[in-house]
């Protein structure tokens, strides 16, 4: 069925452990006629290879550097600019494929911020229905020197420190009213209190950056299984350098979404 994925084989600056997951996730689609739009492609070499790996259909890449790429097959469009140039993204697709792509990946700035602007209007306006959106090396939020990373926050506090500390708040609270405050006086109840401090206990996590942007993407799945309606995941996979959101439904202004 054609080539494996090798980025070292093309020069792709990738990491080799993507390989089989992107397989896995690609394989039903090799012999489709797909279009493919990747942004961040430095000089092109991962674009060769998803030619190579696709049997047919437009390979479209957007960089903001300068490139000149070889390409006999006439498949690949190379473009220049920035992933947040909101017309620009609105001319690729028009020119390349009107009725939405089929993948998209973002191997870009890997800066939330700007990964957000893309996502949210090629996702919307650009992105077939059921169709992929690839999200590269989104663990970069958890690196102190990244410019919009932070250290990791352990998540592994004492989780007695912080019983104890909700168990105050929820006295606090009981106090404040004269209904409760008869309930607290009660010993019976008090030795239920341990048990309430266990609910709505918010978890320690990490939040910069493109992790925190990740975990906003979760909630957008959350929030439409609760029956909020709105939604148009049909399902995200966090893999540890890769996510892929998969378009459920059309309709949605993921731009105009209150944060």
């Amino acid at each position: 069925m054609g080539a494996k994925l090798d980025f070292k084989a093309y020069g792709a600056i990738k990491p080799q452990y993507y390989a089989p997951i992107y397989e896995k996730q690609f394989d039903s689609l090799r012999s489709k006629e797909i279009a493919l739009l990747e942004l961040g492609v430095h000089r092109g070499d991962s674009l060769r290879m998803w030619r190579d790996y696709f049997e047919k259909g437009p390979i479209v890449g957007l960089d903001l550097g300068k490139s000149e790429l070889h390409d006999p097959s006439g498949r690949i469009r190379l473009y220049q600019g920035k992933q947040q140039d909101l017309r620009l993204l609105d001319r690729i697709a028009r020119e390349n494929a009107p009725s939405g792509f089929d993948i998209i990946i973002d191997d870009c700035s890997h800066l939330a911020q700007l990964s957000h602007q893309s996502f949210s209007h090629l996702f919307t306006h650009h992105l077939k229905l059921c169709g992929v959106y690839v999200i590269e090396d989104w663990s970069l939020g958890y690196w102190h020197g990244w410019p919009d990373g932070h250290r990791p926050r352990r998540s592994s506090r004492r989780v007695g420190s912080v019983i104890r500390t909700q168990i105050w708040q929820i006295l606090e609270r009981c106090l404040e009213t004269r209904v409760m405050s008869r309930l607290v006086a009660s010993r019976r109840k008090l030795k239920f209190l341990p048990v309430l401090a266990l609910y709505k206990q918010r978890f320690p996590s990490h939040s910069y950056g493109m992790v925190g942007w990740i975990k906003q993407l979760v909630d957008e799945v959350g929030v439409e299984a609760m029956g909020y309606g709105g939604g148009m995941f049909e399902s995200i996979e966090i893999f540890q350098g890769q996510v892929f959101v998969k378009k459920g439904r059309p309709g949605v202004d993921l731009t105009s979404r209150p944060r």
